[in-house]
């Protein structure tokens, strides 16, 4: 009979220049949701009292390193990437037996369903 292998979930955060800030993979408690041919969304929770922890350790501040609109976030499994996208919105959710954040990532092909085309052709031949 066949071992179950459990999957290698690798979360990670990047910032604009592709460079990688924290590996985040023990931390979070995500969903993803895909359709094909479509854009995707990642919806994931942090522990605040370990993200902050993780963020002391290199010396930054939390709000640095989830902000909206300038946190990559990469999710592959088993080495094979399934995400990219850039972090939308961060907010946080205070019970009384954890302080959690909700992030929400936008896909990369985010940028391109919101774009604006305009159609102004005029019938001048330019191949000359």
């Amino acid at each position: 009979m066949a071992e179950l292998q459990v999957p290698d979930w690798n979360v990670t955060l990047y910032n604009l220049a592709n460079e990688p800030i924290m590996d985040i993979s023990d931390l979070v408690n995500f969903r993803l949701t895909m359709k094909l041919n479509d854009t995707h969304t990642l919806r994931f929770y942090l522990d605040l009292a370990k993200f902050e922890s993780r963020c002391a350790a290199i010396n930054a501040e939390p709000k640095t390193i989830l902000y909206p609109a300038s946190t990559e976030i990469k999710v592959s499994r088993n080495g094979n990437a399934l995400f990219g996208g850039i972090i939308a919105s961060v907010d946080s959710a205070f019970d009384i037996n954890a302080k959690t954040l909700e992030v929400s990532a936008d896909s990369y092909l985010e940028y391109f369903a919101h774009r604006l085309l305009s159609k102004s052709y005029d019938a001048v031949d330019r191949s000359d």
